[in-house]
C-alpha cells in the first residue's frame, strides 16, 4: 500500500523521471499539471497526473 508521501511528487524528483524543466514548466504554463501543496521548499504535484503525462507526452 502506498504511503500518503508516495502519492505526491517534487519538481526534482518529476526531472529524475525523466522529465525536462522545461516541460514541467509548459505543462504549468498550460495547466496541464497544477501544484498541490506547497511549502518553504518544494512543491507538491500527484505522482499519478505526472506519469500519466510523461506517458501521453514524453514515451513513444
Amino acid at each position: 500500500m502506498e504511503s500518503h508521501r508516495d502519492a505526491f511528487v517534487t519538481a526534482n524528483e518529476i526531472y529524475d523521471m525523466g522529465v525536462p524543466p522545461q516541460v514541467l514548466s509548459m505543462w504549468l504554463t498550460n495547466d496541464f499539471i497544477q501544484v498541490v501543496h506547497k511549502n518553504k521548499l518544494d512543491r507538491f504535484f500527484w505522482k499519478h497526473e505526472v506519469e500519466a503525462l510523461i506517458n501521453k507526452y514524453l514515451k513513444n
